[in-house]
């Protein structure tokens, strides 16, 4: 005799629900939070015709180690943007660079381990500078989740960057007074409802973007705006 204590039944037609209509319905219970992957978009918000445009960059490095005298930039990213610096509305990605670079010198096993990236990926690599100093043509600002670090990294290499204002998203927007119990970019986006694999630079700068789109919550203010005025201050 057999039991069948133990077996269910899939509910009707939840087999044939696509993983966005199950994920749908998972956010109406109250007990579960569903995250979704961080898409790679390139339209934000649709610009109406005589709106004021400037360029930025939001910027990430992955390095050999810590310090911006001893160690070297082994990963760039960037992304070229559109906004409106009056609302803080970011419009569309213009242009992406993420490149590796050998660094001429074996990567330390510990920074492997944060960033994944190995001695074999670089072997041979190179930054293209001219492309680098190209996309900074024009532009208003440079962001950076934490621009102390990333800065004196990129100023070394690409001089040209000591002359475009910096503004760092992490120090320059007060996280804990918009609600978010920490200001890690994986964090900000994770109570967005959205993960995605982190420390590699363009992944790292996709993300930081799409925090900088959103409106914080306890203000009511865009993100991009906020830090936008920290740079008259």
């Amino acid at each position: 005799m057999h039991s069948h204590a133990f077996e269910t039944q899939p509910s009707p037609g939840l087999k044939d629900m696509n993983p966005e209509q199950c994920a749908e319905l998972l956010e109406q219970h109250p007990d579960f939070k569903v995250l979704r992957r961080l898409s790679h978009r390139s339209e934000y918000m649709s610009r109406a015709p005589g709106q004021t445009v400037a360029r930025g960059i939001v910027l990430d490095t992955e390095t050999t180690g810590l310090s911006s005298e001893q160690d070297r930039i082994i990963e760039l990213g960037m992304l070229l943007f559109e906004f409106n610096p009056q609302t803080g509305a970011v419009y569309r990605l213009i242009d992406v660079f993420d490149q590796l670079e050998d660094p001429g010198r074996p990567i330390p096993p510990e920074s492997t381990l944060i960033h994944h990236i190995t001695d074999d990926m670089v072997r041979g690599q190179r930054f293209d500078d001219a492309r680098v100093r190209q996309m900074l043509d024009g532009v208003s600002v440079v962001i950076a989740h934490n621009a102390a670090f990333d800065r004196p990294f990129v100023e070394q290499r690409w001089p040209e960057f000591e002359q475009v204002l910096w503004a760092c998203s992490l120090r320059d927007i007060n996280w804990s007074s918009e609600g978010f119990g920490s200001a890690k970019l994986e964090y900000l986006l994770y109570t967005q409802g959205i993960f995605y694999d982190a420390h590699r630079a363009e992944t790292d700068c996709r993300a930081l973007l799409e925090v900088l789109s959103r409106v914080l919550p306890n203000s009511q203010r865009p993100a991009l705006l906020t830090l936008l005025e920290s740079l008259n201050q």
